[in-house]
């Protein structure tokens, strides 16, 4: 995340970790591997991260801006190569990006949006699983630097946005009079 997945070599891994190449071989047969483990774990440790932050919700405002504050936090820490660099040298780590992170995160976004309308902070008249996918495809608009002004914006900057936009779209008036307090409280106004 860091540094990039083509700049770090399995020698600088072995060398990290204090282990020998030959031994880091031994457990992981090629690089490719080693990422596609690598984005396996992210997936699961970003599941369990953004349960916790979904079960200590009071509200689906609160739910949806800690979950914000998380991605933020995330992509700030992210080299801004990172995608290019899977989807160029390891597609088998894309595609776990695009099929079971996406799903999980359009999953995550329909049940908030439920959450929401039964809590009457969003519209009633949202088409849930529609929302969810209009996210996720906003989400994958983030990856595809490229489309979106590629090097003028880094991704928390776009995020932040997109989050605007996402919940100025979802929310009725009840929802925005009680969003800036959860905005405010998440640093993302």
């Amino acid at each position: 995340m860091k540094y990039g997945v083509k700049s770090v070599s399995m020698d600088d891994i072995a060398r990290h970790l204090g282990i020998s190449k030959k031994t880091l071989y031994a457990e992981l047969s090629n690089k490719s591997e080693l990422v596609v483990e690598a984005i396996k774990l992210f997936i699961k440790e970003e599941k369990k991260a953004i349960g916790e932050i979904t079960g200590k919700a009071e509200n689906a405002l609160q739910e949806i801006t800690g979950i914000a504050a998380f991605v933020l936090q995330a992509l700030r820490k992210m080299k801004p190569t990172l995608s290019y660099d899977l989807k160029k040298y390891h597609p088998r780590a894309w595609a776990i990006i695009q099929n079971d992170h996406l799903q999980q995160i359009e999953k995550t976004i329909a049940n908030n949006l439920k959450r929401g309308i039964e809590e009457g902070y969003y519209r009633d008249d949202i088409d849930v699983i529609l929302q969810a996918r209009i996210y996720v495809g906003l989400a994958k608009l983030l990856a595809e630097e490229e489309i979106i002004a590629y090097g003028k914006y880094d991704k928390a900057y776009l995020y932040k946005h997109m989050m605007t936009y996402h919940l100025n779209g979802i929310m009725n008036n009840e929802g925005r009079k009680a969003i800036n307090n959860y905005l405010n409280k998440e640093n993302l106004a």
